[in-house]
């Protein structure tokens, strides 16, 4: 091959969430390494979904961002194309909206390998088929377990699409048995794990001791486990009151707003790029989600050396297991609760779990661990 290898990443959208910040890191990893001598050149080429805030970061990082869709609404296209449906006619609405998009994309080098990082971008790939040249690559890096799968990618659909692809990367081992389960060829799928943040700091705080926290992060929700977070919170209220408890991510949506008019021992706080920078000495990551395969925020804060309390989900026993934190099931509320009380109670305990899991974090997670093994994964015998 005389020229650069050409990777189209395709994703759904740009927002500061798991996936899209995945694709960042391994971005931001790719434009500071030095390619070996003699090996061909990798250009990067990432198509989203949706416009988002990690825009400016992937454009600094990479060949090109071409983007298909507004952040917040839709596009003429999109607007032609839902109302061609809301008539009866999805056929039509698929092929208006797969003619915008391949517009779009008309002045990118064709590709020699097509990663779809996130099943939320197989839309995308679906729509673009016409336009991707015989004989490329197709690599689908999966991010979901059951519920974000069975939403991003229809079932009839599934198995055609993970059976053809080349390779199949998944972030943890159950997503790789769900891969297989869905029609994945098991010769074809491996474990690709993500990486912590580049360079993490301490938490920045004042010097006096701090009132101890509890602190969740993510978007509110049923799969991220809001409700739970809420359990725990009161019954922390009723045996621990100094305790704070908070959740990083906004408000939740109205019908999920749990006891409306009385006093919530939880509070919210809005969506931030920074949510560690109120993360002081004694406090304790609460990950109740319900599914979550490999949720970035553990990842970050075993890199600042945080003790962790999470439900079972994904692959949070296995990075939290041999004594890096402490993992329960998640629908045993009052195990949550007690888990979080024992991270509290025995301080001395809690740091030596941070601490080891900020080991396991720096050996087997930062971008320069990660990196290497995801890109020769992605790239495979064009390598």
């Amino acid at each position: 091959m005389s020229g650069p290898t050409v990777v189209w990443v395709l994703v759904g959208d740009l927002g500061r969430t798991g996936v899209p910040v995945a694709l960042a890191r391994m971005a931001r990893w790719h434009a500071h390494t030095r390619t070996d001598a003699g090996a061909t050149p990798v250009q990067l080429h990432v198509l989203a979904g949706r416009d988002g805030p990690l825009r400016a970061d992937l454009a600094a990082a990479t060949a090109s961002v071409t983007v298909l869709e507004p952040a917040h609404r839709r596009s003429a296209a999109t607007t032609v194309a839902a109302a061609a449906a809301q008539s009866g006619r999805p056929g039509a609405a698929d092929r208006v909206r797969a003619l915008a998009w391949r517009t779009r994309t008309r002045r990118l080098p064709a590709p020699d390998v097509v990663l779809v990082h996130g099943a939320g971008a197989w839309r995308i790939h679906a729509d673009l088929a016409d336009r991707l040249p015989p004989g490329h690559r197709l690599v689908v890096h999966l991010h979901e377990l059951d519920e974000a799968l069975a939403r991003c990618i229809p079932a009839d659909r599934r198995a055609d699409f993970l059976g053809t692809a080349d390779a199949v990367l998944a972030v943890c081992t159950p997503v790789a048995d769900l891969a297989v389960a869905a029609g994945a060829r098991p010769a074809s799928v491996s474990v690709a794990t993500v990486a912590a943040d580049d360079a993490p700091v301490a938490a920045a705080g004042p010097a006096s001791p701090r009132r101890p926290a509890v602190v969740s992060i993510g978007a509110p929700g049923w799969r991220k486990g809001t409700d739970r977070a809420l359990a725990v919170a009161h019954e922390l209220r009723r045996t621990h009151p100094e305790v704070r408890c908070s959740w990083v991510g906004g408000e939740p949506a109205p019908a999920e707003r749990f006891a409306v008019g009385s006093s919530l021992p939880l509070a919210f706080h809005p969506s931030t790029s920074t949510p560690w920078q109120a993360a002081g000495p004694g406090t304790v990551l609460l990950v109740p989600s319900r599914e979550d395969p490999f949720p970035l925020v553990v990842l970050e804060a075993g890199a600042r050396g945080l003790p962790v309390v999470a439900a079972a989900t994904g692959g949070l026993p296995e990075l939290l297991g041999h004594g890096r934190g402490w993992v329960v099931p998640g629908h045993d509320l009052v195990a949550l609760a007690e888990a979080v009380a024992e991270a509290l109670d025995a301080p001395d305990d809690a740091a030596a779990r941070g601490e080891a899991l900020r080991f396991e974090v720096a050996a087997r997670h930062a971008p320069a661990v990660v990196g290497p093994a995801w890109l020769a994964a992605v790239l495979g015998p064009l390598a």
